[in-house]
């Protein structure tokens, strides 16, 4: 088990509930292919080994769940959530938007953590007109990195 700092902790904390409550909501609302309970339990782990990094992984692929719904189902879900995971997902969705533009503004891909995260920004704009631009800036970084 990691031994973290107390903010690392309520960090780990903060992640785990939002993932959680995301994946219950998705439940509820017959939006998961199969059934989540083995995500729950992958997320239970995780946060029991208290490990950091695969929250933070895990909470990242799960906001990019959220691609998938549409716009209003996406405001749904922020509606429903708790107070405190709808500020949190705010938050994480607003950290990954600026740490996708600083990305684009440099130009290029840095490492397989930066690669991941523009894909999943690409996941929640693709299909917006008004973020064209951004979604076909970053597919030309994305195809550059895999080359």
């Amino acid at each position: 088990m990691a031994h973290l700092r107390p903010h690392q902790l309520s960090e780990l904390q903060e992640l785990y509930d939002q993932a959680t409550a995301v994946v219950r909501w998705l439940m509820d609302h017959e939006q998961l292919p199969h059934s989540g309970s083995p995500l729950l339990d992958v997320l239970d782990d995780t946060r029991a080994a208290q490990n950091l990094r695969g929250m933070r992984m895990a909470a990242r692929d799960i906001r990019e769940m959220l691609s998938a719904l549409t716009p209003s189902q996406r405001a749904q879900i922020e509606a429903d959530l708790g107070t405190a995971s709808r500020a949190t997902l705010r938050r994480s969705t607003s950290e990954d938007q600026r740490a996708a533009a600083a990305i684009l503004e440099r130009g290029h891909i840095r490492n397989d953590r930066e690669y991941y995260l523009l894909r999943a920004r690409l996941g929640m704009i693709e299909g917006e007109p008004t973020l064209d631009t951004e979604a076909q800036a970053i597919t030309a970084l994305l195809d550059r990195y895999r080359q």
